[in-house]
């Protein structure tokens, strides 16, 4: 057994660790790390050895049975047979496997049961790999670098003691499993410390500490390790129990039950050789999917007889299929194991799939988890068979092409960043099979970002964006996980977001509340991850290259002259807000959309003259002038033919709504209420989930006196978009009319977030500035104030 043994187990977890998470070629040759390049590299320090550490250094080389030994021990190779439990520092969820071991010097090879095949994880001292079934995949450089690091920083570094020229001084004392310790801190060669508590008694190590990486969450943690169980062995002493902890948070237990000599070639470490997918050869295949309540579905063929459809999850570490249709496929079989979701985690069945068929691609033997996916009721249409997750998608290079509708796969070897593409680079999260990427918010905060096509939201925890936060959330929704759990959230919308250069403006976010603490997943207020989802990811056509371990993201001038008018028009609205001169507004609406119809944006052509006869009718209804109103009723109906020449549904959706919310507020006769309906219900059917939709019906429900039906639907709205000014001023009035003023004041903090300059906003705020603006100002129902 050698003394590296405790820190290649440690390697061998983080291989291991993608199996519990739901909703992680040549560039990796050049990229790749190895003990022998860290050293060479590595910061040099200045050797510091006191008397003191010199003494208790000597005395814990004799307990381990001396230098000579130790490093006999570590050149030799031992096969080990135990058992890893592992547990999710974001949902708890824990897994245990029984494990087989080979490890010699600084290689390893850890073989354990998953879903009804061997999964196989290997280092060979230069590169990790994966294998499951007869599918082969080498890490990534990151989890390559944070392995090497386990090891470096694990039992392993005890060695040093024996070095004329390491690094190592006294630390704190502290009290380990019950026995008073010692702490020697021992540099590594990458210049960073591991600090061992030693027993005072013994002189074993009873825990190591140093600051490595979450591997779930992919952000900075203190590792800790307990050992226990220490025993003899050839002439050594190991621990046969190994506890690890990622800022006091368990995340494994490795016991071992036999150790024994192993003779191997060192062959056996290698990586096997990788299984291509021969029809990319031809070129990339091309998958249609449809785009419904945020969500990415696709058909794809089981068995050879079954078409289903697929939600693609990049945020999925394995795939799923709802049991009621597995059934329909074949047997399923029970396992022991579970995944984290959005709100917790679930257990799971497996079962094998003969073939599973993605457009022209055909996979044989592929393994998928089995679970209720209840959840799936919630999306609009033919509910999911389940979901495609990165243990398929890892296999390709990913585009998801948002504007045409597309999920193309090409072959992951060959790799091409069109010009003016932005490149973004990620690092592993949930274990190895997810992608995280840096984001700054606001230029303030940083937070580590899930790119996750499988969430409808984006989401981060209340405790990551305090600083940068208005002074109360408006608690308005709820984010359902994969298992159906929901969490309250809040939603906010910040200035932007910057991606390594990258800057996208507006971003809105879920927000779960520090509350939720205690709640447990993905979208709980206790992860320190955040989500970055479909809302996010769409305003870019999207390239997941898994092996480059980074996005390539590509806006069209289309996308880009798109979010330069939608820019546009945003200041000029908050503009007219703060100076309600509608005939200067009309005007540069009208500018706008004729910029946008010289650049063929037809939709955002509709959107400007739109918001033109928006303002118009307000005008009209203000003064009580009926042209202005029939000019304005003119213009909607402008709007609405150039949007279906050439806008997107959302697009349509929205002018057809807006065209709604202003007609509702001047109905007279039962065939205004009826135009109305009308113009709502072919909204509806064009993009359900819009909020200019929601908004839409929230206020003719207010007006059939639905008011607590139309909260309920002016939350959905605002959980989309916080800064809706319509469904915003509609939800001030229910609370403030229902004496609701506690709530009514929490909608006045968001209007004075958002919109801190408007007039209506400071008017309100001065009737009444001792109870935060919480008047009994009345508002015509759907009227602008």
């Amino acid at each position: 057994m050698s003394i590296a043994f405790e820190g290649r187990l440690a390697a061998a977890i983080i291989l291991l660790f993608s199996i519990m998470c739901a909703p992680a070629g040549a560039e990796i040759a050049r990229e790749r790390t190895s003990l022998a390049n860290t050293r060479s590299t590595a910061k040099a320090q200045a050797v510091r050895q006191s008397a003191e550490a010199r003494a208790l250094a000597d005395a814990v080389l004799k307990a381990y049975g001396g230098y000579a030994k130790m490093k006999e021990l570590d050149e030799r190779a031992f096969k080990s047979i135990g058992k890893i439990v592992q547990f999710s520092t974001i949902s708890s969820a824990a897994n245990t496997f029984d494990s087989e071991t080979v490890s010699k010097g600084e290689m390893l090879r850890t073989k354990i049961d998953l879903m009804g095949q061997p999964l196989v994880t290997g280092y060979d001292g230069k590169r990790c790999w994966i294998q499951q079934g007869e599918e082969v995949f080498p890490a990534d450089p990151t989890t390559t670098q944070r392995i090497v690091e386990e090891i470096k920083h694990g039992l392993v570094l005890l060695l040093k003691l024996g070095e004329k020229d390491a690094s190592f001084e006294i630390g704190d004392k502290k009290e380990v499993q019950g026995r008073p310790c010692t702490g020697l801190k021992i540099y590594a060669e990458d210049g960073k410390a591991t600090t061992f508590y030693i027993d005072d008694e013994t002189h074993l190590v009873l825990r190591s500490e140093y600051l490595g990486t979450d591997l779930e969450q992919g952000v900075n943690a203190m590792k800790i390790y307990d050992y226990s169980d220490n025993r003899p062995v050839f002439g050594s002493v190991m621990p046969y129990r190994v506890d690890e902890f990622s800022d006091k948070k368990k995340t494994s237990e490795t016991t071992i039950v036999s150790i024994e000599p192993a003779n191997v070639e060192d062959s056996i470490f290698s990586m096997p050789e990788e299984k291509q997918i021969a029809r990319l050869k031809q070129g990339p295949v091309v998958i249609p999917f449809d785009y419904v309540s945020n969500e990415i579905i696709i058909n794809a063929t089981v068995n050879n007889k079954m078409t289903l459809r697929f939600l693609v999850d990049t945020g999925a570490t394995q795939s799923i299929f709802n049991q009621d249709i597995a059934r329909e496929v074949g047997e399923f079989k029970p396992s022991n194991f579970a995944i984290t979701t959005g709100a917790g985690h679930m257990s799971m069945n497996y079962m094998s799939l003969d073939t599973l068929q993605l457009g022209e691609v055909t996979l044989t033997n592929v393994p998928i988890a089995v679970t209720n996916l209840s959840s799936f009721a919630h999306l609009v249409g033919n509910k999911p068979a389940g979901l495609i997750g990165a243990n398929i998608l890892k296999r390709f290079l990913v585009t998801v092409d948002y504007d045409k509708k597309q999920l193309i796969l090409a072959d992951p070897h060959s790799v091409t960043v069109a010009e003016g593409a932005h490149v973004v680079k990620t690092k592993p999260a949930l274990g190895v099979s997810g992608l995280a990427v840096e984001g700054v918010i606001d230029g303030k905060v940083t937070a580590t970002c899930l790119v996750d096509t499988g969430a409808a939201f984006n989401n981060i925890s209340e405790t990551v964006v305090k600083p940068i936060l208005p002074p109360s959330l408006l608690p308005i929704g709820e984010v359902l996980g994969l298992d159906g759990k929901k969490i309250k959230t809040s939603s906010v919308r910040f200035k932007k977001i910057d991606l390594s250069g990258v800057s996208v403006d507006n971003p809105v976010f879920s927000v779960a509340p520090a509350s939720s603490a205690a709640s447990q997943g993905i979208f709980s207020g206790a992860t320190q991850l955040a989500v970055l989802g479909n809302p996010f990811w769409k305003r870019f056509r999207l390239t997941i290259d898994y092996r480059g371990q980074r996005l390539i993201l590509e806006r069209s001038q289309e996308m880009l002259a798109l979010a330069e008018l939608q820019k546009e028009l945003t200041e000029t609205k908050n503009a007219y807000r703060q100076s309600p001169d509608y005939r200067r507004a009309t005007q540069q609406f009208r500018e706008l959309a004729n910029r946008a119809r010289q650049q063929g944006l037809k939709g955002m052509e509709a959107l400007c003259i739109a918001e033109g006869a928006a303002v118009e009718f307000e005008n009209g209804m203000a003064t009580k002038k009926t042209q202005l109103i029939d000019s304005a009723n003119a213009h909607f109906e402008e709007a609405v033919k150039v949007a279906r020449e050439g806008g997107t549904r959302e697009q349509q959706a929205q002018v057809l709504a807006m065209w709604c919310a202003h007609q509702f507020t001047r109905v007279t006769t039962a065939q205004d209420l009826a135009n109305s309906k009308r113009l709502l219900i072919e909204a509806t059917k064009l993009a359900p989930t819009d909020p200019a939709v929601s908004t839409a019906a929230a206020l003719m429900l207010i007006g059939m006196k639905q008011s607590e039906i139309a909260e309920k639907v002016l939350d959905q709205s605002l959980t989309l978009d916080p800064s809706n000014w319509t469904a915003l001023w509609a939800k001030y009035k229910i609370n403030q009319q229902a004496g609701r003023l506690e709530v009514a004041k929490l909608v006045m903090t968001q209007l004075k977030y958002y919109y801190p300059s408007a007039v209506a906003v400071k008017n309100l705020e001065a009737m009444h500035p001792s109870s935060g603006g919480v008047s009994k100002l009345r508002l015509a129902a759907g009227a602008q104030p």
